[in-house]
């Protein structure tokens, strides 16, 4: 939640992502996203798993970051 109010709402952060990526915000405790919770094995939040244009998972990481570093993050994926 913090997240949702401190850092996702940050133009730097919103110009980067919405340029390079398609983003969803899942809320993981409600009961439909159950299966994806397992089939990824989500067990807090925030977690961010990064996906290739085929599907498959490239990245998953979780906890807080903070605007820069949520950047840098995307900028290492290779």
């Amino acid at each position: 939640r913090k997240m949702l109010k401190d850092v996702f709402p940050e133009k730097e952060v919103g110009d980067f992502y919405n340029t390079k990526f398609v983003n969803l915000i899942l809320d993981i405790d409600a009961g439909s996203t159950d299966k994806f919770n397992n089939d990824y094995q989500i067990q807090g939040t925030p977690t961010f798993l990064f996906f290739a244009p085929d599907g498959h998972l490239i990245k998953k990481t979780s906890g807080y970051m903070s605007k820069q570093t949520l950047i840098e993050f995307a900028q290492n994926l290779n």
